[in-house]
């Protein structure tokens, strides 16, 4: 490439000249400020997650009472909510392990741990591989 052709590209991507880059002390507070507000947002998923669960349960419960005795709603009780959340409180977590599970299984899964042995005690003709009930040898 030329260098009429990189000026005229660089041109077009920057209209207002080239950025600017601040100094190392400016990058660094940037990055600290931009690693707590990361953990705020994180912290604040967490409990929009759990009222939108807690909601879902009120609407799975009236939507079963509104089916089971009609479209007369008078008395939904509270353990039948409690239940319900539960339930999606429960499924949301074995997604989330199952989630885990899969990167940890597929090809590239950082360098650690991903298969344990267990050596089992019930075969007599199979050559030792460790004592089952000493997880250290």
């Amino acid at each position: 490439m030329s260098q009429l052709s990189l000026q005229h590209c660089a041109s077009l991507a920057f209209p207002n000249g080239p950025p600017s880059i601040p100094d190392l002390p400016t990058c660094i507070k940037h990055l600290k400020d931009s690693y707590s507000s990361l953990k705020q947002l994180q912290i604040d998923h967490k409990l929009h997650q759990q009222s939108h669960l807690e909601q879902l349960a009120e609407a799975i419960a009236i939507h079963k009472a509104t089916t089971s005795i009609g479209t007369n709603l008078t008395y939904i009780p509270p353990t039948t909510t409690e239940k319900t959340l539960r339930l999606l409180m429960k499924r949301e977590h074995i997604r989330q392990v199952h989630r885990k599970i899969g990167f940890l299984l597929r090809g590239s899964s950082p360098p650690g741990s991903n298969r344990i042995d267990i050596p089992d005690p019930s075969t007599p003709n199979q050559p030792s591989h460790g004592n089952p009930d000493d997880p250290k040898t």
